[in-house]
């Protein structure tokens, strides 16, 4: 095990550290050809205010690009545990990437409940003329971010995949409703056609017996002549 130890001060007098200290750090050098260079290097930081017997810090990541002469910041954990890759701060994440990431898998862990209560008979589901009046007045889906909020904020995957889930069953359920309607209105307009096959065949029944009338009395009258 290797222990540096860092002050301000003297060795014999030594003062509590800063904030932004660096207590110490392990630096990787080769030679170009003609001296040894620094090409990489891990740095530790002071990190917030010190108190007695507890003194945050941070761990900086350097590397020295192609055709470079210095070593650039790559990666930083901080005293929250926090990372940071292609910047300086996480900026208040777990994990903060500055550039693109590719991965075979994701899981995405919500902490919310996954909106299966959508299909709950408890929940309301949302008139269409109140949706088309929220999308009218706003040009955006109800609980569906802006895209000035996307831009302000960002995209947050697991909350946009719940809500999408949420959107597609509420949308199951207005097709299902629509569904049920068609199925009314058919049962409807098949009632109606049989009554009026119904009244039709009674007209025609009428129209037959009375041409039969007509018949016989066409008859008695060839009979009387």
């Amino acid at each position: 095990m290797m222990t540096q130890s860092f002050s301000r001060g003297t060795t014999l007098a030594p003062s509590a550290v800063s904030s932004t200290d660096r207590v110490g750090g392990l630096i990787f050098q080769a030679h170009d050809g003609t001296s040894y260079k620094p090409t990489a290097s891990i740095e530790a930081n002071v990190s917030g205010t010190v108190a007695t017997g507890s003194i945050p810090s941070n761990i900086s990541f350097f590397t020295t690009p192609v055709g470079g002469t210095a070593r650039v910041a790559r990666m930083v954990i901080d005293n929250s545990g926090d990372v940071g890759i292609g910047a300086t701060s996480p900026a208040g994440y777990k994990l903060g990437v500055n550039g693109s990431v590719i991965a075979t898998t994701v899981v995405v862990k919500l902490y919310a409940n996954w909106p299966d209560y959508v299909l709950k008979p408890a929940y309301k589901l949302p008139a269409l003329s109140q949706v088309k009046s929220y999308i009218d007045l706003n040009q955006h889906l109800p609980d569906v971010p802006s895209a000035a909020d996307i831009s302000k904020d960002g995209l947050n995957l697991g909350e946009m995949n719940k809500l999408l889930v949420k959107k597609v069953e509420e949308l199951t359920l207005y097709l299902i409703d629509q569904s049920n309607q068609l199925e009314k209105q058919k049962e409807v307009n098949q009632s109606l056609q049989q009554q009026i096959d119904n009244q039709l065949a009674k007209q025609k029944e009428m129209t037959q017996a009375l041409q039969e009338e007509i018949n016989e009395l066409q008859k008695a009258i060839k009979s009387v002549k």
